[in-house]
């Protein structure tokens, strides 16, 4: 039996065949595994912020009020403010009545308190929102408020 140039050919295409095979098969692994970390990574995020309220708050101009809205997808409890440099002193007064501690601010929600502006602000103030969810208790925001 004599070994012609043609059986070493196949034995070559057969040898780089399976090299090829095992090779890529490696990569393709290595691929899946990042992409299983990342969704496992992106499943545990979106887990996260599922049990986080996000509360925002601005001045609506028109009705004169201060607006805190839930646009987190959890319910805040016990929402609280603090008015930092907004006070009367600086011209401007909150009417919220003994509204806070509030006690529970569902998604899409909103909290209205009445306002007066009655002086000029030079600067922009900043109120910090303080909130428990099912994340932790007091989480906290600080958000500046637009005034003019």
């Amino acid at each position: 039996m004599e070994i012609e140039l043609s059986d070493i050919l196949s034995i070559a295409a057969i040898i780089g065949s399976i090299y090829t095979y095992f090779r890529t098969k490696k990569k393709i692994d290595k691929q899946q595994l990042a992409i299983n970390e990342y969704t496992i990574e992106k499943n545990k995020k979106e887990k996260q912020e599922s049990l986080r309220a996000n509360l925002r708050a601005f001045r609506d101009k028109g009705q004169n009020r201060l607006v805190i809205q839930n646009i987190g997808q959890n319910t805040a409890r016990n929402i609280r403010i603090e008015y930092n440099n907004l006070n009367q002193e600086n011209g401007f007064f909150v009417f919220d009545y003994g509204k806070f501690p509030y006690p529970i601010l569902n998604p899409a929600d909103d909290i209205k308190i009445q306002c007066q502006l009655c002086a000029q602000v030079k600067s922009i103030p900043i109120i910090t929102l303080i909130w428990d969810d099912e994340s932790g208790n007091n989480q906290k925001k600080e958000q500046p408020i637009d005034l003019n």
